[in-house]
């Protein structure tokens, strides 16, 4: 379990200062891992808009080191406490690869990419994520 926050100076989604903050949680269950993330996010500064409640969640197979596979999903519903209409949210959910390559010293590689398809705002989505990380 931990918090989740994140400082948006300048230009966050609301086009200007904001900050995103809620719960992420993490199970195991043997080989699966299991994430579920509530965020709020909420516009800073002189003319605030409603707090938006976005979620997470993630369903993950460890098989070997290299290869993780398994599904996500995201979404947006509206204002955190009357959410917005069906057609006006958003829920996004696909399979995902992940894993870590070691590259001696401490260093590793570390990837993920996922195919989300659903809506956005009333729209059909698709879309491809990745995510590539050096550690040293």
């Amino acid at each position: 379990m931990a918090l989740h926050t994140n400082l948006f100076h300048g230009y966050g989604p609301f086009g200007k200062p904001s900050l995103e903050f809620g719960p992420v949680l993490q199970t195991e269950v043997g080989r699966l891992q299991l994430n579920g993330n509530l965020i709020f996010d909420r516009p800073l500064g002189p003319a605030r808009a409603a707090t938006q409640l976005k979620y997470q969640w993630q369903a993950k197979y460890h098989w070997k080191p290299q290869m993780h596979f398994g599904l996500q999903g995201f979404g947006e519903l509206g204002d955190w406490n009357h959410w917005a209409s069906s057609k006006n949210q958003s829920h996004r959910a696909g399979p995902m690869l992940s894993g870590t390559f070691g590259l001696g010293a401490g260093q590793s590689f570390k990837y993920e990419l996922a195919y989300l398809a659903g809506s956005i705002y009333g729209q059909r989505g698709h879309m491809v994520t990745t995510r590539l990380q050096y550690v040293f």
